[in-house]
């Protein structure tokens, strides 16, 4: 339990040192932590150590409670622990740590490793169910690390042939200097063993300053196949000085071209053309009419 003692006007800190009223005056008094037993048994100890002793940043750490023991049952292997709870003070989903010995890497966000201060505290229990502590500050060395990632993403999964796919590919540093990556957009047409390059961009930078780069593309679907295509993208790092994590260097994305069916639909070219015969059939019919009209009319005429 951790005290925090206010200080009141015109009062001093108190301590309870006898019987009732069992308070007096202790001059200069300041509480920084404290045990309170209400229990028979004695406080065990508890001590850490860690490797390495100066981690970098995506270092696995091992913690190693070994040295903790209880005075009044010191002996067996766990020297009369019988839990052990960790709490490394980073951004780790699950907080807690179990075991003798635990292994950690200090994470920043839920895909970055971490560097800089991180408050680590072990929590022993002891045979009689009494609690005690140690707190230590870790510190994590930033050193230089390269890692650049990229993702994609598409305006619409599915297509008629001619219609053009958007897609927009962004590179990200996620390392701790300036990085060059390297990035090759292509998608498998005509086939899977031909494919057609998009982007093959050597240059792409991404300083400090600004770690995303947005770059923006355009698939035309004229004269394709209906069928699924795969679209890859990856990026290779061209000035690391360390090893660039693989798993998140490259992404793939899929989308379909359907194919139309002509027995349901006519082109407009189609209908122009049907218009097109209807009209001389009409116009043909009238002119038939027309010239027998104009012969019955000349014979009425002889007769009279």
């Amino acid at each position: 339990m951790d005290v925090k003692q206010a200080s009141i006007p015109g009062k001093r800190d108190q301590l309870v040192i006898g019987p009732l009223p069992g308070f007096a005056p202790v001059p200069n008094l300041e509480i920084r932590d404290g045990y309170f037993l209400n229990k028979a048994g004695s406080t065990p100890f508890a001590s850490f150590n860690y490797t390495p002793s100066a981690p970098m940043v995506g270092d696995l750490v091992t913690f190693n409670a070994s040295q903790s023991f209880d005075p009044a049952h010191n002996s067996g292997a766990s020297k009369g622990i019988t839990r052990y709870l960790w709490t490394w003070g980073d951004l780790s989903p699950s907080n807690i740590g179990s075991g003798m010995t635990s292994q950690h890497t200090f994470i920043t966000s839920s895909t970055s490793a971490g560097s800089g201060f991180f408050e680590v505290r072990l929590i022993v229990n002891d045979t009689d169910g009494i609690l005690s502590r140690q707190n230590a500050v870790v510190f994590v060395n930033p050193g230089v690390s390269d890692d650049i990632a990229v993702e994609m993403s598409l305006d619409k999964g599915k297509v008629n042939a001619g219609d053009p796919i958007k897609l927009t590919v962004t590179v990200h540093n996620l390392g701790s200097g300036n990085e060059t990556a390297k990035l090759s957009v292509k998608y498998d047409y005509p086939s899977a063993a031909v494919t057609t390059e998009l982007a093959n961009n050597a240059m792409v930078e991404l300083p400090l300053i600004s770690r995303n780069r947005v770059l923006n593309y355009t698939i035309q679907t004229t004269n394709f196949p209906a069928r699924t295509y795969t679209i890859t993208a990856r990026v290779t790092n061209t000035n690391a000085t360390a090893i660039d994590p693989p798993q998140n260097n490259e992404v793939t994305q899929t989308f379909t071209v359907a194919s139309i069916n002509t027995g349901q639909s006519l082109s407009i070219l189609q209908l122009a053309g049907i218009s097109a015969v209807a009209l001389v059939a009409v116009g043909g019919l009238v002119f038939f009419v027309r010239r027998r009209r104009s012969r019955a009319e000349s014979a009425s005429e002889q007769l009279a």
